[in-house]
């Protein structure tokens, strides 16, 4: 629940006016919204290399390497909202 879920919603039936997508954004940014999924992404990924180095495997490097493509991205957008939301 968010005090902005409503017009959230609203904005989602008309994300193709102006502006709409960016409040939408906006909101999901102020509510916590992404910085949940970024943190449930960054846990899971923890949590899958943990899972890797205790299982034997023939070639890891290879399923490190793909673990670091999918959060590498995921990494950079967090520093990109932290960078433009106020303190």
């Amino acid at each position: 629940n968010h005090p902005g879920r409503t017009h959230f919603l609203d904005l989602c039936q008309h994300i193709s006016e102006e502006g709409a997508l960016q409040e939408a954004q906006r909101i999901l940014i102020h509510c916590g919204a992404v910085s949940y999924c970024v943190d449930q992404l960054v846990r899971r990924h923890q949590a899958a290399h943990q899972i890797l180095v205790s299982i034997p495997l023939v070639r890891r490097e290879a399923l490190e390497t793909l673990l670091e493509e999918i959060i590498t991205p995921v990494r950079r957008l967090f520093e990109e909202v932290r960078k433009v939301l106020p303190r």
